[in-house]
């Protein structure tokens, strides 16, 4: 989380999706006041048919000057989608 001049934090959010190999990253969107943040953007991710399983994680990144920080996760079985 960045700390502007005046002390108030914000976050320079993304959106890691990650399915077997397959490595998929939203645009960076800025906080600039308080509440959420909304992404509208769609991603196509390929699945094979039979679906023998694989996961799905999703991770909201905080992109920083140094290192990116994770802010939350999830993980969702892709069987339970199709």
């Amino acid at each position: 989380m960045d700390i502007k001049l005046i002390g108030k934090p914000k976050i320079d959010a993304y959106v890691k999706i990650e399915h077997k190999g397959n490595k998929m990253k939203t645009k960076v969107l800025i906080q600039e006041k308080e509440g959420s943040i909304a992404w509208n953007q769609e991603f196509l991710i390929p699945l094979q048919v039979p679906l023998m399983g694989g996961r799905l994680v999703f991770k909201v990144m905080d992109e920083d000057t140094v290192m990116d920080e994770v802010v939350g996760s999830i993980v969702l079985n892709a069987k339970d989608f199709i």
